[in-house]
């Protein structure tokens, strides 16, 4: 198995929080474009305020189908 280097991590992470952002800024639901993606020792923050618990499952679903990504935090606010 081969092992990334600590460049190719941070390149690899990069990547995937630009898809992450890119897939947010794409969904139908406008709200859900709010949201940030923030990467904190190798795991992905999504982080924002939403008016609902739906809004913040569908920003989570739609980031959780990216391929690559494992850890990922849902700390979005519901007002």
């Amino acid at each position: 198995m081969y092992a990334l280097t600590a460049d190719e991590n941070a390149i690899h992470l990069e990547r995937i929080a630009a898809a992450a952002t890119e897939s947010l800024q794409n969904s139908p639901y406008h709200a859900v474009r709010t949201v940030l993606c923030e990467w904190e020792n190798g795991i992905l923050f999504l982080r924002g305020k939403l008016s609902s618990f739906y809004h913040k499952q569908v920003a989570q679903e739609t980031v959780a189908r990216l391929k690559g990504l494992t850890p990922l935090v849902n700390e979005i606010e519901v007002d």
